[in-house]
């Protein structure tokens, strides 16, 4: 006989009340780690995903901004003051640009950084091309607004493949 046989038959069901109670304490601190660690796991994922968000959101406004300033260019390009000016609006888009898909590039994964470095190389040659027309019009090489967008198409590709590359 073993000692379980002494055992009343209520000590027996009082046993098995403690070990039923204490596999649900089991189960209950299983379940609250288990929701503090997914709660903490979806609270960087939407924060990272909400700060994704804003950077494109602001990537995109900024290469809109730069298309502007580049028409803006072409057509004041009459006026020296008016052409610094928007030669210096433009470039300061570039650099919100560049600096807000190096902060993108940050936060996303290997597949996506593939895509964002597309996009930064595309405005480096778009960023090049509008350098040198820049360069034309202020030495007097290009007069008037419809033969320096005529030397920006070949670089419009690169623009609007990034432009592309958001939507």
């Amino acid at each position: 006989m073993s000692w379980f046989d002494h055992v009343s038959v209520r000590h027996k069901l009082l046993l098995l009340c403690a070990l039923f109670a204490t596999g649900l304490l089991t189960l209950a601190l299983i379940t609250v780690w288990a929701l503090r660690n997914s709660s903490q796991q979806v609270q960087q994922l939407v924060q990272t995903e909400l700060a994704a968000s804003s950077l494109l959101s602001d990537v995109r406004g900024s290469l809109g901004n730069m298309r502007r300033y580049e028409k803006d260019l072409f057509l004041n390009l009459a006026d020296e003051q008016e052409l610094q000016q928007y030669h210096s609006a433009w470039q300061t888009a570039v650099a919100v640009t560049v600096t807000k898909l190096g902060e993108l590039n940050a936060l996303v994964g290997s597949s996506a950084q593939v895509e964002i470095q597309k996009m930064a190389d595309g405005i480096e040659r778009y960023q090049t091309a509008v350098n040198a027309i820049h360069t034309s019009i202020s030495r007097g090489e290009i007069n008037d607004p419809w033969a320096a967008n005529k030397q920006m198409a070949p670089a419009k590709a690169s623009v609007r493949a990034a432009d592309e590359g958001l939507a």
